[in-house]
């Protein structure tokens, strides 16, 4: 029994690690309500973030690892999800202050998940990387499985994508808890959905 305990006990963990969490809803150009600011002269980085999301830790180093890479040829933001009726401080815990840490990056607090929304974001590690005439160049996470560092190919994308034009791949799955959690999951889903056509007929 014991045996089995251990056997089942394994698999379920190696399950959740390499079980991706819900992919974006994406928007295919730059969300004409958002409140960021794109350049027009160089590539556009938005990472989503759960502050109490362990497995972004990890999302959070290989950023740092980009941004090595890249150097300023893109501008970069992350946005951490507040739910409706919590305090900023809520958010303002560990990874936030991880985030502080990270070269060239412009946090903000994503109140009641208003940008996400808009970007189609489901998953906290979501990234999203807009070229400088607006449109998408990838969406996906930069971690190879929940919580693990090291080379992947999302980060791989990332880089070739904004340090030379070449897309490696286009869409990589995302390795996080769900963005929403602490609000309601179907009403969110429905939500971007409706967002995202709205922005697809503004343009």
């Amino acid at each position: 029994m014991w045996a089995l305990t251990f056997i089942l006990g394994c698999y379920y963990l190696l399950t959740y690690e390499h079980t991706p969490g819900a992919s974006a809803l994406s928007a295919k150009k730059w969300p004409v309500s958002s409140v960021l600011n794109r350049s027009s002269q160089k590539y556009t980085l938005v990472l989503h973030i759960h502050p109490q999301c362990p497995c972004s830790q990890a999302t959070i180093t290989e950023l740092t690892k980009i941004i090595e890479r890249i150097g300023t040829k893109s501008d970069i933001f992350a946005l951490v999800y507040l739910p409706r009726g919590y305090q900023d401080e809520w958010a303002k815990q560990d990874l936030w202050n991880e985030l502080s840490k990270v070269p060239q990056i412009h946090i903000l607090i994503d109140r009641v998940g208003a940008e996400a929304r808009k970007f189609g974001a489901q998953t906290s590690g979501q990234v999203f990387v807009y070229k400088p005439d607006g449109r998408l160049g990838f969406s996906g996470g930069i971690t190879g499985s929940r919580g693990h560092e090291g080379d992947n190919r999302g980060e791989d994308a990332v880089i070739s994508l904004i340090s030379t034009g070449v897309v490696l791949a286009d869409e990589t799955p995302v390795f996080g808890c769900h963005l929403f959690k602490d609000s309601h999951p179907e009403k969110d889903v429905n939500k971007i959905k409706r967002d995202n056509h709205a922005d697809h007929i503004s343009h």
